[in-house]
């Protein structure tokens, strides 16, 4: 069901009662881009520097079209009932108040150009758009508000005395004595103008109005029924803006009704829904995850379940396209068996016919996205369970119970990184180890690849992947030289030879680095996240390693 501006009052009861009635909710986004090109994913991102990316992109993109569908178990139908909502939304003037709630945001032409290829009406966006403000946004335009309507009288310096009380001497003969409609008040500055405002509105009862015309003020005398519908028309203003139209309240909905929220590789999704419909970001991931958890206990991530599950994997691996996981070809793979006969129908509600009643998928679509996230689920986790060595009688409940599951819940999947998820409700766990692999820390600024190349050229070829400015990893191509790579400070390795041959040596700019086994690395980046108090993090924004040509003979930061 298509959700725009000029419908949405009419269809919030009924997206209501649906959000109430769900076992659980669906959701997708569509967004003006994806990443910017200086917050690039790097697979050594810790989770500090990955969700500060993600902030970033969350903070310069905008959410143009949201999918939520709920769906519910229908006895009656001994299967489930799905409900998909498709919104285009846009933080257009709200109510008219142009300027306080405009946004500047970047698009990418990329994502512009794949969207416009699967028939997203930008027309439609921008002309029939929800508009949408944050809590904080929403309260800094009510206290604009508020202090235009309580806007206290500006002092009356000596200067510009006598054009008050001249002013205000024209209006009073101008209303005694003219039968002139309108009176023009010479006004050439804003501190004029704002005299000119004062006067007419503490004077005159309301049966006097006062605007802008080029650079005067044009005063107009009102009848009763003038000033009355003035009178009335600020309170429907008023009302209107208590109960303005704003996509957010879709999301409180969601919020108030405490049902699951499932997203398919969601960890962006969740940090625009946040962003945008919510609260802005705070700084540091704990806090982000702490924030998430106070909105919805229970959030699940198809794409990780599908990736880490190992029932699952034989299946993913030996369908058409071999191992992946993008929500198509999994949507393609659970309308197979033995997915099929694991779970009861799932069919859409009667007035919902947008996607029941055509003949090709509308991927991309957001309504129609966050319907086949919530198949792909249920799809996914009644086979698990169907694989239990007992069997379930109560689905619904042990969809949210089952120990098979849970454990796969309030994870988030995290795209080309080693770590594998982001864990909402407690530390991350640290990759498998890579022996080869290995971590250098303080590393001379001046330090390019071949630097690093020579100091180790002893070990063979070696992958030379930077961290950040001070920070790299280096991969050995040969495993049979792992024990020869000296872990620690390098210049305590150096002593420890000259000590042996009993030469003195001098010391090198090389001898501060530090080198990590790849797993103690991991260990104290994790602890570090988790213990780090938020300050910590706000010290070193997250770095693009393509900001560094370490091959050049130049350095070039970014």
């Amino acid at each position: 069901m298509e959700v725009l501006k000029q419908n949405f009052l009419e269809l919030f009861p009924k997206i209501q009662q649906a959000v109430q009635e769900a076992d659980f909710v669906a959701i997708d986004t569509e967004l003006t881009g994806l990443q910017p090109i200086k917050s690039r994913l790097f697979f050594l991102d810790s989770p500090q520097q990955r969700y500060s990316k993600l902030r970033h992109a969350a903070n310069s993109f905008l959410v143009i079209q949201f999918g939520l569908c709920t769906f519910t178990w229908s006895r009656e139908k001994n299967g489930y009932i799905s409900k998909p909502f498709n919104f285009y939304v846009f933080p257009g003037s709200v109510l008219g108040e142009s300027g306080g709630n405009e946004r500047t945001f970047l698009c990418q032409s990329g994502s512009l150009e794949f969207l416009s290829g699967c028939n997203f009406d930008f027309n439609k966006m921008i002309a029939s758009g929800i508009p949408y403000v944050n809590r904080a946004e929403e309260l800094a335009l009510k206290a604009r508000r508020e202090n235009e309507a309580n806007n206290p009288d500006i002092p009356i310096d000596d200067n510009n005395r006598d054009f008050f009380e001249q002013t205000k001497v024209l209006i009073d003969t101008w209303l005694q004595d003219s039968t002139e409609k309108a009176l023009e008040v010479p006004a050439g500055n804003g501190y004029l103008r704002r005299l000119v405002y004062q006067i007419v509105r503490n004077n005159y009862n309301g049966f006097v109005s006062a605007q802008k015309k080029d650079r005067n003020i044009e005063i107009v005398k009102l009848s009763v029924e003038e000033k009355d519908k003035n009178a009335q028309d600020a309170d429907n203003r008023e009302a209107e803006f208590s109960k303005m139209v704003n996509f957010s309240s879709v999301i409180q909905l969601m919020i108030d009704a405490q049902k699951p929220i499932v997203g398919h590789n969601c960890f962006l999704d969740m940090c625009h829904t946040m962003r945008h419909f919510v609260d802005d970001l705070p700084l540091h991931v704990k806090e982000w995850k702490n924030a998430l958890q106070n909105l919805w206990s229970l959030v699940i991530d198809t794409k990780h379940i599908a990736n880490q599950h190992p029932t699952l994997q034989p299946l993913i691996q030996n369908q058409p396209s071999a191992g992946s996981t993008a929500l198509s070809d999994l949507t393609a793979l659970v309308q197979q068996e033995p997915f099929l006969s694991a779970i009861p129908d799932i069919d859409f509600d009667p007035e919902f016919t947008r996607y029941s009643t055509s003949d090709s998928p509308h991927y991309h679509e957001a309504g129609y996205d966050a319907h086949c996230t919530g198949v792909v689920f249920l799809r996914l986790t009644h086979y698990l369970l169907s694989q239990e060595e007992f069997p379930v009688t109560n689905v619904s409940k042990a969809l949210l119970t089952s120990p098979a599951l849970t454990s796969y819940y309030n994870k988030l999947n995290l795209m080309r990184s080693d770590l594998k998820t982001l864990n909402l409700t407690g530390a991350e766990e640290a990759p498998e180890p890579r022996a080869t692999h290995f971590i250098l820390t303080s590393i001379p600024p001046n330090f390019r690849n071949n630097d690093l190349q020579g100091l180790f050229e002893h070990l063979g070829t070696v992958s030379i992947h930077w961290v950040d400015d001070w920070t790299c990893c280096i991969a050995l191509h040969d495993e049979t030289k792992v024990a020869q790579m000296p872990v620690g400070r390098l210049g305590d390795a150096r002593n420890e030879v000259v000590e042996e041959d009993g030469e003195i040596q001098e010391s090198k700019p090389s001898d501060n680095i530090v080198i990590h086994t790849y797993a103690d690395w991991w260990n104290q980046i994790l602890f570090d996240v988790e213990n780090a108090s938020p300050a910590v993090h706000r010290k070193r924004p997250p770095f693009d390693p393509a900001s560094v040509d370490r091959n050049s003979k130049v350095r070039r930061l970014g």
